[in-house]
């Protein structure tokens, strides 16, 4: 049993999310990731501080993956000092993987899912973000 539990923590801690940014706009100062607004519509003004993806492995739940990568956006985004992300593309991307085992006369093949989600790093008006 502790052999099978330890096999499910390390599943667990393996689900990997990385990230990437890139400036387009105007350097900011960074700001707590708390105080980053996610957008799945535009707001009424905003400007583009920068582009960012995520990837996040779906281990379980396409949902906590989501969660994951949207976390890693918020916080690239906080740190280039934006105050919202606006989602830009979201989908769960099939990675094939080829087993061979040379005791078997075939293959097999793994699929596993990938959550890529690509966002806008923004700068929201005070005025527009409190509504």
């Amino acid at each position: 049993m502790k052999i099978l539990m330890s096999i499910f923590v390390a599943l667990l801690l393996s689900a990997c999310t990385t990230s990437t940014v890139v400036r387009t706009g105007q350097m900011y100062a960074p700001i707590p990731a708390d105080q980053v607004q996610v957008y799945f519509q535009p707001p009424a003004e905003y400007q583009v501080l920068g582009l960012v993806d995520a990837h996040s492995d779906i281990v379980f739940s396409s949902r906590k993956a989501q969660k994951r990568a949207i976390k890693r956006i918020v916080e690239e985004a906080a740190a280039i000092g934006a105050n919202g992300v606006l989602i830009t593309f979201e989908t769960d991307y099939p990675t094939e993987t080829l087993v061979l085992d040379p005791e078997l006369p075939f293959y097999t093949v793994e699929v596993d899912f990938t959550k890529v989600m690509s966002a806008e790093a923004i700068l929201v008006a005070p005025s527009v973000a409190a509504n």
